[in-house]
């Protein structure tokens, strides 16, 4: 297929399709020329075609501050409710060892991401970036990367939404217990009140309140239990029968049980380079990433986990 690119155009704007098609770019008369002129492609900020209405501009993009923000509403969500349950099987210093190392493993992965993203600044979401890596392999190793990666971003990212339009359902009718709605019509409720803020948002980061105000439920989740079971204390707390350990008694399925939920409460690059995308200057995405968003996410899911394990017992 032959492509022709309008005068206007910079040769280095990018066409992103579900998957890579193959094309041969045919310049009209004069473009060469004219293509020398262009804004040349800065480390990690893509050229932004002016005649293009869905690139955003980059003054209207995300600071390093807002992006820490939505890394740590991306990763802290539902998966904090099962920390203690995931600390206990290992133990409040073993698990905290655990969780603090596949935190790290999580950062690094992140950054990896970061440097192949700096390697192809066009790239803007993770099918983008396995057809980009893998350009000069064979056409159909090239679609067989992009859809495993593409789908499977999208089967979790299904499930993941799914798992909170429940969580929500489940929190108001525990909420309004006196109302007797069953679970799937609290659940459309949740879903009319997200629809609106949903379509209407075009990038992340369209509502920047909404992230701090995600954050502050966030620690909501955390200190109000935690404070309610100090005020009980550990006597009416702790479930008679159950212990504290540093290093608990351990098995394959307890292991694989505890891991798996440490796993799915930390994972964030399904959705980092999409975040990436909306970043003002992709530059200060380690300061974002490592220095801001993984130090909240570790105080908070360490608390949660080291301190509902000890109000709860194994």
């Amino acid at each position: 297929e032959t492509m022709y690119l309008p005068n206007q155009l910079s040769l280095k704007s990018a066409f992103v399709v579900p998957f890579p098609i193959r094309a041969q770019i045919v310049a009209p008369a004069g473009m060469a020329a004219e293509a020398s002129t262009q804004p040349s492609v800065e480390a990690g900020n893509p050229v932004q075609a002016q005649c293009d209405p869905w690139q955003v501009p980059d003054k209207c993009k995300n600071s390093a501050l807002t992006t820490a923000g939505i890394i740590v509403a991306d990763v802290v969500g539902a998966g904090i409710l099962g920390m203690p349950s995931a600390v206990a099987q290992f133990g409040w210093l073993l698990g905290s060892v655990v969780l603090v190392l596949m935190l790290l493993m999580n950062v690094h992965i992140c950054f990896v991401l970061w440097r192949v993203r700096m390697r192809y600044p066009a790239v803007r979401t993770l099918g983008d970036m396995a057809a980009a890596v893998f350009a000069d392999a064979p056409e159909w190793q090239r679609q067989l990367a992009v859809a495993l990666t593409s789908w499977p971003q999208m089967a979790f990212l299904f499930g993941l939404l799914s798992l909170f339009v429940m969580t929500c359902a489940k929190g108001l009718g525990m909420m309004f217990y006196d109302l007797e709605y069953c679970l799937p019509k609290w659940a459309i409720f949740v879903s009319m009140f997200i629809l609106p803020v949903a379509v209407s948002a075009r990038e992340l980061g369209s509502f920047r309140s909404l992230i701090w105000v995600n954050i502050l439920t966030l620690l909501g989740t955390v200190i109000i239990p935690l404070v309610h079971l100090a005020m009980l204390g550990v006597e009416e707390s702790r479930p008679e029968g159950g212990h504290v350990f540093a290093v608990s008694e351990m098995a394959l399925s307890t292991v694989l049980f505890g891991m798996s939920s440490f796993g799915f409460g930390l994972t964030s690059h399904f959705m980092i380079v999409e975040i990436m995308d909306d970043m003002e200057d992709l530059s200060e995405f380690p300061t974002a990433c490592g220095l801001i968003a993984a130090p909240f996410q570790c105080a908070a899911f360490l608390i949660a986990g080291v301190g509902g394990y000890y109000f709860m017992g194994d």
